[in-house]
């Protein structure tokens, strides 16, 4: 029997939740950045130093 190396999980609904997870949490980091864009307005090193040095940034779950 061929196996697809191409599946993540144990079936079809396993992989779809998988995606789906991760797709909201892309988007809602996505909507993160855009939101820090739009209230910072002109970004420069200083302000881009600074929202990586804030408390989300370092203790988010992708970061470690």
């Amino acid at each position: 029997m061929v196996k697809h190396v191409s599946t993540l999980g144990r079936n079809g609904v396993h992989d779809f939740i998988l995606i789906r997870a991760s797709a909201i949490i892309l988007t809602l980091y996505t909507i993160y950045i855009c939101g820090f864009f739009l209230m910072a307005g002109d970004v420069g090193y200083m302000q881009w130093n600074g929202f990586f040095d804030s408390f989300l940034q370092k203790y988010s779950l992708w970061s470690h």
